[in-house]
């Protein structure tokens, strides 16, 4: 039996699972249909395309540089990877502090910067920006973290980037503002209620523009959803998230590119895409 008919018939077995209801392998050469980011609500094809074979969490992608950087299992730990879009990732050099072990990673727009959530000894995470060397990933400096839940996702572009900031125990989210480069302050604060939902987790990944952002959480105590929010100007509140139809609704890691064409996520051990209805 060859790999690839096993593997099809793994994510036959394994689709009702993971709500994954169409699982298709990657699909043949060809632009999808023109994507737009004016259509309310986005809606999503619920056939989902294989974009990379390999067990990565917190997929992101630079239009920039046409790289990706995800999370990899190797060895017992996490490393970061990084490839073409939609191709193998492999590890690359990321200087670290020994006793941190990696728990995601976020690429900015112009793929020349990342921000990698490390765990501790003392269980509060340390969010490290690092810049892109020839040698790999170089710390630059960490930015702020206040619990052991927290998490930041992928950066607007310069100048004056935004960052969500997810603090799940305090039931709030806050939009950093990045006034002159690496140095960063709270703008402004959404809770849970605001942003449609009951609970807050997993990441909050902006576009490149940073009107919109896709995040999980929950309606209900039992009802999970990946949600997109939208805002008219980057310098506007968001308004409430509304869940996205065709991604599944277990995700944790969604990141949309910046034409709201595709959303990626993890899953049965490899990164899947979405394409826009």
């Amino acid at each position: 039996m060859s790999r690839r008919f096993a593997l099809v018939l793994v994510l036959a077995g394994c689709n009702r699972i993971y709500d994954l209801d169409d699982t298709q392998l990657r699909d043949a050469p060809g632009p999808d249909a023109a994507p737009t980011c004016d259509r309310d609500p986005l809606v999503f094809r619920p056939q989902v395309q294989q974009a990379v074979f390999q067990p990565c969490t917190h997929y992101s992608t630079s239009d920039a540089t046409g790289r990706a950087l995800a999370l990899c299992p190797s060895q017992g730990a996490f490393v970061v990877a990084e490839g073409p879009i939609d191709d193998a990732l492999v590890e690359v050099a990321v200087e670290r502090k020994p006793d941190h072990a990696m728990l995601s990673v976020a690429l900015a727009p112009e793929g020349d910067r990342a921000i990698v959530q490390h765990a501790t000894l003392t269980g509060v995470p340390v969010f490290s920006v690092h810049v892109r060397e020839a040698a790999g990933w170089k710390w630059s400096y960490d930015l702020p973290a206040a619990d052991y839940d927290d998490s930041v996702g992928t950066p607007s572009s310069r100048p004056r980037a935004r960052l969500m900031h997810a603090r799940p125990n305090a039931g709030v989210v806050d939009e950093l503002v990045e006034d002159t480069p690496d140095t960063w302050r709270v703008l402004r604060s959404y809770t849970a209620q605001e942003l449609g939902t009951f609970h807050l987790y997993g990441v909050f990944n902006l576009t490149a523009d940073g009107r919109h952002v896709v995040f999980s959480g929950a309606d209900t105590p039992q009802n999970t959803n990946v949600y997109h929010a939208v805002r008219t100007g980057i310098d506007e509140r968001f308004g409430r998230g509304v869940p996205v139809a065709g991604i599944p609704r277990t995700v944790e890691d969604a990141f949309m590119t910046d034409d709201c064409g595709r959303v990626y996520f993890s899953g049965l051990y490899s990164i899947f895409y979405a394409r826009q209805q």
